[in-house]
């Protein structure tokens, strides 16, 4: 039960979308991808926020950036369960 949460899902956010035409070149072969997680939790809620931000580039230069936000509402049974020395605390395998 430990690596299982009961959650509702709640929303997603699109928190930012941009392309940078002016540095797209048709001669580039490859790009790069850099990608950022972040969680944080509501206490007063009880929902738990995931927002991944990918940025793409080639030649230093950059493509595309989109950050995305999801919420996801969180049963109070998994919390119970997820209560640690007063803290809540989310095992790594049901977040990924």
């Amino acid at each position: 039960m430990e690596n299982q949460i009961k959650y509702r899902f709640r929303r997603m956010e699109l928190e930012q979308f941009a392309m940078f035409e002016e540095n797209y070149n048709k001669d580039v072969k490859e790009a790069q991808f850099q990608t950022e997680a972040q969680f944080s939790f509501d206490k007063g809620t009880s929902v738990l926020c995931f927002r991944i931000s990918v940025d793409m580039s080639a030649m230093d230069k950059p493509l595309a950036k989109i950050v995305l936000k999801s919420f996801f509402e969180i049963h109070p049974d998994s919390l119970k369960l997820l209560l640690k020395e007063d803290k809540i605390v989310f095992p790594p395998v049901p977040l990924v």
